[in-house]
């Protein structure tokens, strides 16, 4: 027995050196499948997979518990268009049961998988007795869905995928009323009235309501409840009901992205309503309204939030894309809360026991900051979401990553411990991304990212604090390749419509390198290498429709002398660190062909890429559904002799060369993989759904007992 514990706390002593504690990005926590993947599929080597990060995502909804006190509950999600105004996406809805700062995933029924857009978050709201109920509405781009479980769990109550719901709010009584409200926010206004807690619905059209929604605090005598909308044609975007929502009065026509109803709105009949640069103010439940400006370059006052205590403090909080704003004398004068960190605000929420308790959330497009003294201090904790990586890469330094999420570009210098933002956040995400070879002096990067029907270019020379976007390259590839003697040779590769060009301005102009053979329409190029010697070894190497090389002083393109890789579509090229020596190159690659099925393969070549042989021991089947997409070399190859290959589900490792793999599942909440690092030390980078992903072969030979998963 003891020996037993004696072995177990040898291996918790290995785990925790290979696991660096972080403190705002705790790792997922290691489950039997994190560490027996590998044994399940390789008896030869034991190792671990390791959540790096990066987190991250916009927070733009966001509600805290009425009970906040004793759940430290909060909710918050995002919504981004991808391409088309009726295509959302988003990161889910996302909860919290510390304040704010650590962040995981709730379920959604029907999963995202039949409704991928509820993942859209626009809206949130908490019963008012929801330490006893435990109901909450979430608003996304595929209908309204309610938890009963304090936000766990989620299911529809009204949902379709063309049912975008942008706004709810749940009445002051919802205990014995039941009456919620939600707004439709697309194509025309439209307003749902529910008094059966969401059972069933009544609709208003023409009633604008897709921005917010606010009750009477006093809803259950006097009825009244406000929505807000944009306005269109000098249509009305504030609507009233004083009949519990039976009938809607216009009161205000300017365009309103924000509501905030007085507490004692019984006595006071105040209402504030956020503009396109102004904060408007009515003193009588909207019969008439006074502009104040909250600065002299505000736009689009996306957020309110108004003092529980407003009754003695007058206090209210306004936020855009200039910051965070405070009024303490009822909204007519304003002053910028200094300490807030500064990225732009999209939802505000206090603390029920403001101000006693001075506690301050702000969601913001990177993610939630947080305030204990009112505003004074800030703090940022964890994002709200593992971020998906599309392209990750391997700097010059060895412990620089540089991740390419649908969120902008995350750095980091610590081999993945932290994580920073050196910006590029667009919509439609971010196609390829290389660093400079002398990253370290010259800050600069490329990127490629969809514009249009090809890609436009985009460089930064300051390590991502500010990118210059070049007009549209067009080139449907992305791939990007730098001279290894950059910046002494200045020259850069892309590919542009299956060809490859070469800039010697950092993108700003571009000229083809090489023709294709005669009678070849093109090379069908997505990936470009250059030999380390690169420019003495003037060598250049491109992979797409077949694998092609184009040697110092020629002027055609040379297809692959075998059949290898002629009739195939290189997925990914990587060349040996020590090419001058061993000549190496390593692909993947597919074949499909009409009436047969598809078939894949890893392939290498010591010859320069003239003849090339596929490796088989211990790869999968050349028409196993998963096929091989990416491979990555050892940096230390010369001696370590190691590469990696990965499909979307499966990492293998070869430590001779290829000649002989090791395959190794990746746990299943990283899948699907998107690229892959090659490193020492029996150690690979991943980046997949979740994040970066490390994988590390334990230096011990362990000989657990097989667990199911």
């Amino acid at each position: 027995m003891l020996g037993k514990i004696a072995f177990l706390l040898s291996f918790v002593l290995i785990l925790t050196t290979l696991w660096p504690w972080q403190p705002l990005a705790p790792p997922l926590p290691l489950t039997a499948s994190h560490l027996i993947a590998a044994i399940d599929y390789g008896q030869r080597e034991v190792g671990i997979w390791h959540n790096l990060g990066p987190r991250g995502g916009m927070a733009l909804a966001l509600a805290i518990s009425p009970d906040f006190a004793n759940d430290r509950l909060v909710l918050s999600g995002e919504h981004r268009t991808w391409r088309h105004p009726t295509v959302e996406f988003g990161l889910g809805i996302r909860r919290s049961t510390d304040g704010g700062w650590n962040w995981h995933p709730t379920a959604v029924s029907p999963p995202y998988e039949a409704f991928s857009t509820t993942l859209a978050l626009h809206d949130l709201a908490f019963s008012p007795v929801f330490a006893t109920d435990s109901t909450a509405f979430a608003a996304t781009w595929s209908g309204l869905f309610r938890s009963v479980d304090r936000g766990q769990s989620w299911q529809a109550v009204e949902s379709g995928p063309n049912l975008f719901i942008t706004s709810v709010a749940v009445a002051p009584d919802f205990a014995a009323s039941r009456h919620v409200m939600a707004g439709y926010g697309y194509v025309s206004p439209l307003l749902y009235v529910s008094d059966d807690g969401g059972e069933s619905w009544g609709t208003h059209p023409g009633v604008a309501a897709s921005a917010d929604i606010a009750y009477s605090p006093h809803f259950a005598t006097d009825g009244t409840a406000f929505t807000a909308g944009a306005s269109v044609n000098n249509n009305a975007s504030v609507y009233r009901t004083t009949d519990y929502g039976l009938s809607w009065t216009p009161i205000l026509t300017s365009t309103t992205f924000a509501l905030a109803i007085s507490p004692q709105f019984a006595a006071d009949a105040t209402i504030f309503a956020a503009g396109v640069d102004v904060v408007r103010v009515s003193n009588n439940a909207g019969a008439a309204w006074v502009a104040h400006a909250v600065t002299t370059n505000t736009t689009r006052i996306k957020a309110l939030a108004i003092s529980p205590a407003f009754a003695t403090d007058d206090t209210l909080f306004a936020g855009g894309p200039q910051g965070l704003y405070q009024s303490t004398d009822r909204g007519e004068h304003w002053t910028a809360v200094a300490g807030y960190p500064g990225p732009d605000v999209h939802a505000i929420a206090l603390d029920p026991a403001w101000p006693i308790v001075p506690t301050l959330l702000v969601g913001s497009t990177t993610g939630v900051c947080r305030s204990r003294d009112g505003g004074s201090t800030w703090a940022q904790g964890a994002g709200i979401a593992p971020l998906e990586v599309t392209r990750l890469v391997r700097g010059p330094e060895p412990q620089r990553l540089t991740a390419a999420t649908h969120h902008g570009v995350r750095q980091s210098e610590d081999g993945g411990a932290t994580w920073r933002y050196v910006g590029l956040s667009l919509w439609a995400g971010i196609a390829n991304l290389e660093l400079s070879p002398n990253y370290g002096r010259d800050q600069t990067m490329l990127a490629a990212a969809p514009v249009g029907a090809g890609l436009g270019f985009y460089r930064t020379t300051d390590g991502g604090t500010s990118w210059q976007f070049l007009n549209s390259a067009d080139y449907p590839g992305g791939g990007l390749a730098f001279s290894p003697a950059f910046p002494a040779d200045p020259s850069v590769f892309a590919t542009k419509r299956g060809e490859i060009q070469r800039s010697t301005d950092l993108g700003k102009t571009w000229v083809p390198v090489g023709t294709p053979p005669t009678g070849t329409h093109s090379l069908g190029a997505w990936h470009v290498v250059l030999p380390p010697t690169y420019p003495a070894d003037g060598t250049r190497f491109a992979g797409g429709a077949g694998f092609w090389r184009l040697p110092p002083g020629a002027e055609i393109w040379q297809l692959a002398a075998t059949g290898l890789l002629t009739d195939t579509q290189v997925t990914s090229l990587a060349i040996s660190p020590n090419y001058a020596v061993d000549r190496t190159l390593v692909a993947t690659a597919q074949r499909t062909a009409p009436g047969e099925p598809t078939s894949s393969g890893v392939y290498r070549s010591t010859d320069q890429g003239v003849t090339w042989a596929r490796l088989t021991t211990g790869l999968p089947p050349s028409q196993a559904p998963n096929p091989p997409l990416r491979i990555a070399i050892s940096p230390d190859y010369a001696d370590d002799r190691t590469l990696y290959v990965q499909t979307e589900v499966l990492l293998y490792r070869s430590s001779d060369g290829g000649e002989h793999w090791t395959a190794i599942a990746a746990p299943l909440e990283a899948i699907p993989l998107r690229d892959l690092v090659g490193e020492v030390q029996g150690r690979a980078y991943s980046g997949g759904r979740t994040g970066v992903w490390r994988y590390t072969t334990l230096p011990l030979r362990l000989h657990l007992p097989l667990v199911s998963r």
